[in-house]
């Protein structure tokens, strides 16, 4: 389905919509295990920038292997909005390693103002000045308890649980398309506002001199942190407490001797 030639890209934003949307927050045995529903890459081609988007079950072997060359090459400069989150999941489900993690347009913005919000849809309109309106959350909540429906006589309420089977599937079946077509849209077009709020962002960053440093300082650690989250720390635990063998009857002491002074203040202040 990737049918542009991935090694003419230079650089891409990138954004993932998985099962959960609260991904990018969750602690990350939890963030592994989502699963990924859509994936969109923004980049320049061809003199244009131009968007792609695929739905990821629809990706075959192929595909995945091209994703996965353009996410491990180093000088494909990775843009996105507090990412590292995306590029963990994207790592744990591809087997892969991210190189040329390059721009984070919500980290860049708060280069420059650490104070006001720095969330995609208000970065949206503070450099396009687009109101940017989330994605509605999953069918359950979408249609709730109750389904509206108008007849001969007006608008009128029915319980959901007194639906048919068959009158359920229906408009499940007719949501989900809805909602594909609006996820499919809501990835596209945060990748593509991505790409031009980093752009915007790079221009600032340049005025106030702060460009060589975000990307030699913040940017190189977010690489670093994010690649040590997939990684892991060793931690020898019995090596740990051996060195703490020598210290152990001073620390116990010590603690003797806090616990004598707060059992006098107590008895001092007549509490129990």
């Amino acid at each position: 389905m990737l049918k542009y030639d991935i090694t003419k890209v230079k650089g891409l934003a990138l954004d993932i919509e998985t099962d959960s949307p609260s991904h990018k927050t969750e602690d990350n045995l939890n963030r592994f295990i989502n699963k990924i529903e859509y994936i969109s890459f923004t980049h320049f081609w061809d003199e244009k920038v131009v968007t792609h988007g695929y739905f990821w079950e629809e990706l075959d072997f192929e595909d995945t292997c091209k994703i996965v060359i353009m996410l491990e090459k180093p000088s494909i400069k990775k843009i996105g909005h507090y990412f590292k989150g995306d590029l963990n999941i994207l790592c744990h489900h591809l087997k892969c390693t991210v190189n040329g993690v390059w721009f984070d347009t919500l980290m860049a913005y708060k280069m420059i103002d650490e104070n006001s919000p720095a969330d995609l849809p208000t970065l949206a309109e503070v450099y396009w000045y687009i109101q940017h309106y989330p994605f509605p959350e999953f069918i359950d909540k979408k249609i709730g308890k109750y389904l509206k429906v108008t007849n001969k006589k007006g608008e009128t309420k029915l319980k959901f649980h007194e639906l048919d089977e068959g009158s359920i599937n229906t408009i499940k079946t007719r949501y989900m398309g809805w909602r594909n077509r609006r996820l499919a849209l809501h990835c596209n077009e945060d990748s593509l506002m991505t790409w031009n709020i980093a752009q915007e962002l790079k221009k600032e960053l340049i005025k106030v001199g702060l460009l060589e440093w975000f990307l030699l300082t913040e940017m190189r650690t977010m690489e670093i942190i994010q690649k040590c989250e997939m990684a892991g720390a060793y931690v020898d635990i019995e090596y740990l407490k051996q060195l703490l063998v020598p210290y152990t009857e001073e620390w116990q002491t010590e603690l003797n001797k806090l616990q004598e002074i707060v059992e006098l203040c107590y008895n001092e202040s007549g509490d129990s």
